[in-house]
């Protein structure tokens, strides 16, 4: 059996603190759950180390694991402690709000790339080591969409061009949420 199975939250050690990280340690602290973390430093790449991808094909954080129940993306995650747990409703009254409250965190998750990107090219990223490539590729089989990306940026970098497209995403996601905020203190 894995031994990072018998882990609640799997969390990052990073200087850059992931925002989806923060999402569930929020969700966390709002359902007034009690948490053990196991800490996987993103700088040595411990992320993308067989035995964790064995629980997280995708190779990211933060992981959640309870009573054996392995949720592996932090919009699921924030999902999955407010349907399970009580007390504190994280979710709005009205469907329309519950629809719009969908909407934002699918925005997030579908956005995860371009802000990959943008990070990556604004700290100077490189990626996967030229060794690693094989080894990430056998074991990170869930997400193809991340696998290329990770093999892009160790391989190519990012072109302008590359960083200019992620940019127009971000604008555009932040543009919403300043409509959607205008009128909120």
């Amino acid at each position: 059996m894995n031994p990072l199975l018998s882990y609640k939250v799997y969390t990052c050690v990073t200087h850059h603190l992931p925002t989806v990280f923060m999402c569930v340690r929020i969700a966390l602290v709002e359902k007034q759950l009690e948490q053990t973390s196991h800490l996987i430093d993103l700088s040595k790449g411990e992320q993308r180390s067989k035995e964790y991808l064995g629980i997280n094909p995708n190779g990211v954080v933060p992981t959640l694991v309870d009573k054996g129940m392995v949720v592996i993306d932090s919009t699921d995650i924030v999902n999955y402690l407010d349907t399970t747990y009580e007390p504190n409703s994280l979710r709005p009254d009205s469907e329309a709000e519950m629809q719009a409250m969908y909407d934002w965190m699918h925005m997030a998750k579908d956005n995860h790339l371009s802000i990959k990107t943008y990070m990556y090219y604004k700290l100077g990223a490189t990626g996967i080591s030229e060794e690693e490539p094989t080894e990430y590729r056998k074991n990170q089989t869930y997400d193809k969409a991340l696998l290329a990306f990770h093999e892009h940026c160790s391989t190519h970098g990012f072109s302008q061009e590359d960083v200019d497209k992620a940019t127009a995403v971000l604008d555009d996601c932040f543009a919403k949420m300043d409509v959607r905020l205008k009128d909120h203190d």
